[in-house]
């Protein structure tokens, strides 16, 4: 069991980032990188996409050594391999429930300077 922590957005609750870690990163797309310095794979919402790739979802990979590099070459390869569903815990119900990222985005207030974090 691990802590989540997150924010409150109406009925779902869910953090703006979730992620793991490898020591290594065997899909090393460019040589710049140094594999030893591992990567990491962040999605938004529950950190279950993150550990498992789901259908034709994908996490965002981050070579620890070059974190701004993308293994997307063009704007469509971006499009294409993004997150397009967020799993979110609906405090209505108390299940876990997984939500179409435009549906969740017109439901979620963009946060603002103003807006406190808790």
């Amino acid at each position: 069991m691990q802590k989540v922590v997150g924010r409150r957005f109406g009925d779902y609750f869910y953090p703006f980032v979730s992620g793991v870690s490898l020591l290594r990163n065997v899909y090393a797309w460019n040589p710049k990188i140094n594999k030893e310095d591992g990567l990491g794979r962040l999605v938004l919402g529950l950190g279950t996409r993150a550990v498992d790739r789901v259908g034709s979802d994908y996490p965002r990979m981050v070579p620890f050594s070059h974190p701004l590099l993308r293994p997307e070459a063009t704007a469509g390869q971006i499009i294409k391999y993004s997150q397009k569903q967020v799993d979110v815990l609906n405090l209505k119900t108390g299940q876990t429930e997984t939500v179409d990222f435009r549906t969740l985005k017109d439901k979620t207030p963009i946060p603002t300077s103003s807006t406190r974090f808790r």
